[in-house]
């Protein structure tokens, strides 16, 4: 064993468990199901890929070895890492700068050799994941011997145990070989139709083998910790996995309204008492939000059919590959005696597009943000309009493990969409900037501003943040028209078939998911006068894609400096002496009992005359219920006001 094939180990899972996410885009429109078994196809070749690794046969490549050393210097370099791109849908490897030792300098005697060295951090990790599943696995199995035994279910000639505990406070199932399906203790005031569509939720489960796949992910996570990649795939498991049974719940013929009035209530009753790692919850509050707007979301599940065959074989192919791929390492000549003065030799290109003087600033100004409001999470991001580069990445909280990851995590977007929705009908000639329209409440309909307004213009309701007249905007728009925009600017969560009046209506005022790094791709759209660039943390400007006129994008802009006046929810993001163009969002998550669970954020750009910055700033569950306005728009002000005095 050497560094050189630990690190092509580890090179060997990223690609499988990139390409896997990679998929799942693709496969966005296919059953839920699918996507699962993608992933728990993709863990369970991870795990087997020593094994693969040793037994099949060597296919060698192309690579190159300096004389005395053991660096390859062309396949795959062990002096790298995986990066999961927010981009690219695959790993980026990114190269990682190495100082060669002087010539003829002597070597310092170690007693710790830096393979054991490795191998002891590496060891170090896949305890403390082991542990953590271990001590899991033990507390439910201790909470399934103290339950009251209920009743014996039978699923395709398997018997499966009901019991009912006080130790839970949700529906959940546990057991790796023998599955028990525990209920909480008021499980017996339950309706009927409640305890249906409990049951029918957990043995789903179980018809799925979802523990025994828990338990192979959570083993491969162990063996790759150290893996942003990893850990992103076990998170898409738990989601998707969830969507798979709330699928064959609907399949039984339940209404998907009722089943999420149901869910809900489930989520919200529960208190602090969490679940043991051994369990699976069927409501656990960090993705009842998903699941509800899947539940909800007006599309088919296709199911794959037949070609889940030719999935399988070719992932089973792919896995082979990677496998058997292994360098060659042919000894390069040595190079010839220099008799003049050497060349001066290039500096190596960059590895990333991180500016750390403006990666300075963000953390500065995130750790000032954590320190006032004290969020769960917060990220802020900061875009070069011109080139889609992310300048900045900064992350505090949550279970993400670095800021790129962050940055492509769903979230609601609320009222940063609705100047997208703005570009969208005037590009289409729908409406003028100088349109007015009323905004007075409709009693017909849920939709309502927060403070009441009469008749305003396209400025005046951006400026405001007036969601029933950006729902008379969207009817003229329409729901045909605003899932093709969504596309065009690049929000891959938007559905590809919107509904004309009620149903479309809520897309256009924000309750759709998106991540921070797609809004802030789309106001960087704006702000490059029309032009989109894909974000990238890989230098390297792409080309770029004609989204809307550059007289449409200016005149959003120039729309959007009014959220920043005195009368705009966004006043706090002023820059003395600089114009700027910006928009907040505050969006009630609704994922428990405290009315002020909110994510408050913030994108915009500056100077207005010639955009040098975009930067979004988002803060999940603010203290006292902050908003928008309140706590992201100040952090976009100091920021960008010492952005620009570099």
């Amino acid at each position: 064993m050497t560094i050189a094939s630990i690190a092509l180990a580890a090179i060997r899972a990223a690609v499988i468990l990139g390409v896997a996410l990679a998929a799942l885009r693709l496969l966005a429109r296919t059953s839920a199901a699918t996507r699962r078994s993608v992933l728990v196809a993709a863990f369970g070749i991870v795990l087997a890929l020593p094994i693969a690794t040793a037994v099949l046969p060597a296919l060698h490549l192309r690579g190159e070895v300096a004389p005395d050393t053991h660096a390859l210097v062309a396949t795959s370099a062990p002096d790298t890492i995986v990066e999961a791109s927010p981009v690219a849908t695959a790993p980026v490897i990114v190269p990682i700068a190495q100082a060669a030792p002087a010539a003829n300098a002597p070597r310092e005697a170690t007693s710790v050799s830096p393979l054991a060295l490795v191998v002891a951090l590496w060891a170090l990790g896949a305890v403390t994941v082991l542990a953590r599943l271990g001590i899991g696995l033990s507390r439910a199995r201790r909470i399934v011997r103290s339950a009251r035994f209920v009743e014996t279910l039978d699923i395709a000639g398997r018997p499966v145990e009901v019991r009912i505990s006080s130790a839970i406070e949700t529906p959940a199932v546990t057991g790796v070989l023998v599955p028990v399906i525990l209920l909480p203790h008021d499980a017996e005031t339950w309706t009927a139709e409640r305890r249906r569509i409990v049951l029918a939720h957990e043995l789903a489960h179980v018809a799925n083998h979802d523990c025994l796949a828990s338990a192979v992910a959570q083993l491969a996570v162990a063996m790759h910790w150290f893996d942003p990649l990893v850990w992103l795939a076990a998170r898409r498991l738990r989601v998707e996995r969830e969507l798979a049974a709330d699928d064959q719940v609907l399949d039984d013929g339940v209404l998907a309204s009722s089943y999420a009035e149901h869910l809900l209530a489930l989520a919200t009753s529960q208190g602090d008492r969490r679940m043991p790692t051994g369990a699976l919850a069927m409501a656990e509050s960090s993705q009842v939000s998903v699941r509800i707007r899947a539940l909800l979301a007006p599309h088919t599940r296709t199911p794959l059919g037949r070609a889940r065959f030719a999935l399988l074989g070719a992932g089973l192919a792919l896995a082979a590959l990677v496998a058997c791929a292994t360098p060659d390492r042919e000894t390069a000549p040595a190079p010839p005696v220099e008799t003049t003065s050497p060349a001066p030799t290039q500096a190596p290109a960059p590895s990333t597009t991180i500016d750390p003087r403006v990666q300075a600033v963000v953390e500065d100004e995130i750790e000032r943000m954590n320190t006032e409001w004290s969020p769960c999470a917060a990220i802020v991001l900061v875009l070069d309009p011109h080139t889609g580069n992310v300048l900045a990445a900064g992350y505090r909280g949550g279970t993400e493990t670095t800021a790129q990851l962050a940055a492509v995590r769903p979230m609601v977007a609320g009222s940063t969409i609705k100047p997208l929705v703005i570009a969208a009908a005037l590009e289409d000639g729908v409406i003028k900037p100088t349109d007015r329209f009323d905004t007075s409440p409709d009693p017909r309909s849920t939709i309502v501003d927060v403070t009441p307004h009469a008749t305003l213009d396209v400025g005046e309701i951006l400026a405001v943040s007036s969601n029933v007249g950006l729902v008379r905007i969207f009817d003229k728009l329409g729901g045909a028209k605003l899932a093709a925009w969504g596309t065009r600017f690049h929000l891959a969560s938007i559905p590809s078939t919107i509904a004309s009046g009620s149903p479309g209506a809520t897309v256009a005022i924000g309750n759709v998911s998106s991540t921070p790094l797609e809004i802030a791709a789309a106001f960087a759209t704006l702000a490059n006068g029309g032009v989109y660039h894909a974000p990238t943390f890989v230098p390297g400007r792409g080309d770029g894609e004609r989204v809307v006129r550059a007289e449409t994008a200016a005149t959003v802009l120039a729309l959007l400096e009014g959220v920043t006046g005195a009368q705009g929810t966004g006043k706090a993001a002023r820059v003395d002496g600089v114009r700027v163009a910006g928009k907040t969002g505050t969006v009630h998550l609704g994922l428990g009992k405290d009315t002020s669970d909110y994510y408050s954020s913030f994108v915009g750009t500056a100077p207005l005359d010639n955009p040098r910055y975009v930067v979004f700033v988002g803060a999940e569950t603010p203290r006292n219920g902050g908003t928008g306005g309140q706590v992201a728009a100040p952090v976009f002000g100091h920021l960008m006001a010492r952005l620009l005095a570099r």
